[in-house]
């Protein structure tokens, strides 16, 4: 998406110029939710007038695995026009399946060990896969996935010091891509993350975190997965 041409309506969370969005003359507000009935980045103080602008749609996106979320999206779309027999819909469908495939089939010939997470100044954040849709789906084909111990309050992640950063053996990791997270050259300043197996054998590759809910969104990121694992090899 080029976001040049995109309208802004706010730039952090939790700032949404109802008079610009109102000015724009929606017809619809689609949004996804973490948490139900409420809508992501709509801010609750302004809610009511929001939705006084244009009728909204909610679609759930924690929880449901992926392809049952790219569904909802998909029937969403049919409802609004959209042709989901046209040649590049059915194309997109089809390298989506075709990639999750050959996930299962590495999955299940090279049963590697995987861990996502995420990295701060102070912490490393494993990932709990039933809270990311993505991650959810990858685990649903096949692919072992590091569930952790003790999720934290919130959900999503466990919360570690660096000084513990093998407390759950990988033979890959990935690493969260997002400007958020520390890169992995920053993280391998941490000796700890740095003796790793999965980070000393060069097994380190990125988790794409932003979720792209459609069948070609996503298609790449499996692909990007599939080449990743095709090259790495059981450590632990």
């Amino acid at each position: 998406m080029d976001i040049t041409k995109v309208e802004s309506l706010g730039n952090v969370f939790d700032e949404f110029n109802v008079e610009k969005y109102a000015s724009l003359r929606p017809e619809l507000l689609i949004s996804g939710m973490y948490v139900k009935d409420e809508l992501w980045y709509v801010p609750k103080k302004s809610a009511a007038a929001i939705e006084s602008v244009a009728p909204t749609v909610g679609v759930r996106i924690s929880g449901p695995p992926l392809d049952e979320i790219i569904g909802r999206y998909a029937e969403l779309a049919a409802s609004l026009g959209a042709d989901l027999g046209a040649p590049a819909v059915v194309a997109a469908k089809s390298r989506f399946e075709a990639a999750s495939a050959k996930l299962t089939e590495l999955a299940g010939e090279k049963k590697l060990k995987v861990l996502i997470m995420s990295g701060g100044p102070d912490s490393m954040w494993v990932v709990v896969p039933s809270d990311h849709a993505g991650v959810t789906y990858m685990t649903s084909i096949g692919l072992d996935v590091v569930v952790p111990e003790k999720p934290d309050a919130g959900g999503f992640f466990e919360t570690i010091s660096w000084e513990n950063a093998d407390k759950y053996a990988a033979d890959v990791i990935l690493c969260d891509d997002r400007a958020r997270s520390m890169t992995l050259a920053e993280m391998k300043q941490k000796p700890t993350f740095a003796k790793l197996p999965a980070v000393a054998a060069g097994q380190t590759f990125p988790w794409r975190a932003e979720e792209r809910f459609s069948y070609l969104g996503h298609a790449g990121v499996l692909e990007e997965l599939v080449a990743a694992l095709t090259k790495s090899k059981k450590l632990v």
